[in-house]
């Protein structure tokens, strides 16, 4: 089929065109490559670009793109946007020779997909205008097992579960020899925790402990949460879906 000249490749690159993959053997080309060069056919507006910019991103390949205002409003820094032939020279050959660079852009813009982009959104939000809000599978539940014998520490590992984004969290805290304080709920209830307290004498051994934990989820995933770690926003959404992709 005839299209216009401006959605052609130029001719000069015509002999490197190989032709087409079926869309697994595209996301496998997607994990390919240093980079993904990306144009806009619809450069001005504000909510068009291509699925394919959230499909290279979600395979961990940083994107460079001649600049947009849709880019910009979903991804922000995410996606390198470039306004000439020579930015977008050097920013090849910055990705091609720091993979830490690569990872530094690819990381950001893989989890904001992850947060509010995948497919599995949009058939949220499809569900719940049409009001069927029973069948929304909504955000991934997990359930938070903590065991600690220092008081002292109890903020610290709030503020670890607090930061979380992405998950539905129940946050199950046993209290090793001590009873948690008040100021210890009223910091749970400050940072929105779904947080259950449970006393265990000091002569019980972890392992109990934590059986006793597990044996209170109500989450289908179970994770172990260190009182003196320290863990990044995206830790239990990267469990999550490390387990969704493998039906684990």
């Amino acid at each position: 089929q005839d299209v216009g000249s401006e959605y052609r490749f130029p001719e000069e690159y015509q002999p490197y065109v190989k032709g087409e993959l079926t869309y697994e053997q595209m996301l496998r080309a997607y994990r390919s490559y240093n980079c993904f060069l990306n144009v806009n056919s619809i450069p001005n507006s504000t909510t068009m670009f291509s699925r394919r910019v959230f499909e290279v991103l979600a395979c961990g390949t940083p994107v460079i793109s001649a600049s947009s205002p849709a880019l910009e409003g979903v991804f922000g820094n995410g996606v390198i946007q470039v306004a000439d032939s020579d930015e977008a020279a050097n920013w090849i050959k910055a990705l091609r020779m720091s993979p830490d660079l690569r990872d530094e852009f690819s990381y950001e813009a893989r989890m904001k997909i992850l947060l509010g982009h995948t497919y599995s959104h949009r058939v949220d939000e499809i569900l719940k205008r049409v009001s069927l809000n029973n069948h929304v599978v909504g955000k991934a539940r997990v359930s938070i097992m903590a065991s600690t014998n220092r008081p002292n520490q109890i903020p610290h590992l709030l503020k670890q579960v607090g930061k979380q984004v992405g998950v539905e969290v129940q946050l199950l805290v046993a209290t090793h020899g001590f009873e948690a304080t008040p100021e210890h709920k009223n910091l749970a209830n400050d940072l929105a925790l779904n947080a259950q307290w449970f006393y265990q004498d000091e002569t019980i051994s972890l392992g109990s402990i934590y059986n006793f934990l597990i044996a209170r989820a109500d989450y289908p995933i179970v994770a172990k949460i260190d009182d003196d770690d320290d863990y990044g926003p995206y830790y239990l959404l990267e469990q999550a879906d490390a387990i969704d992709s493998m039906a684990a």
